[in-house]
C-alpha cells in the first residue's frame, strides 16, 4: 500500500499511518495518521478527511479536551453506522449523524481527482468478543 492509496491529503511524510478495515465491505474503512503538523487526520470513509486540531497555530488555540470529544464523537459515529459520504459531480458530501448532534458538510471537488460519482450509506462495524 501506498500513499496515494490512503486517500486524499495522506501522505508518506506521516509519522506513523494505520488503516482500520472492517470485515464488511459496506461499513466505511478508517484511517489514522500521525502528523508533525497539526497532529492527527482522520480519513473516514474514502472522501472525509479531518484533522484534530483542524488548525494547529497558537492563533486559534483549539481546546484539546473538545477537540477529544468531537474525534471520539466521529469515530464512534462510523463505527455505529451512523456516518455517510456521497462524491457529487461538484463537490464531496460528508454526513455524521449521532444520537446528540448532526453534523453535515461539503467541499468542492478537485478536477481530475479520479473519484467516481457515488454515494455511501455505510453500516455498523460487527462487534467481536473474545474470552
Amino acid at each position: 500500500m501506498g500513499p496515494d492509496d490512503l486517500g486524499p491529503g495522506m501522505t508518506a511524510g506521516a509519522l506513523w499511518i494505520v488503516r482500520l478495515v472492517p470485515d464488511d465491505p459496506v461499513a466505511a474503512p478508517l484511517t489514522l495518521a500521525a502528523t508533525a503538523f497539526p497532529g492527527v487526520s482522520a480519513l473516514f470513509g474514502r472522501t472525509c478527511l479531518r484533522a484534530y486540531p483542524s488548525c494547529g497555530c497558537d492563533a486559534c488555540a483549539e481546546d484539546p479536551a473538545r477537540l477529544i470529544e468531537e474525534f471520539e464523537a466521529d469515530v464512534a459515529d462510523l463505527l455505529e453506522g451512523r456516518f455517510s459520504e456521497a462524491v457529487t459531480e461538484h463537490a464531496l458530501r460528508f454526513a455524521f449523524l449521532g444520537a446528540s448532534r448532526e453534523r453535515r458538510r461539503s467541499r468542492p471537488r478537485r478536477r481530475g481527482d479520479g473519484l467516481a460519482g457515488a454515494t455511501f450509506d455505510y453500516r455498523p462495524w460487527s462487534r467481536r468478543f473474545t474470552a
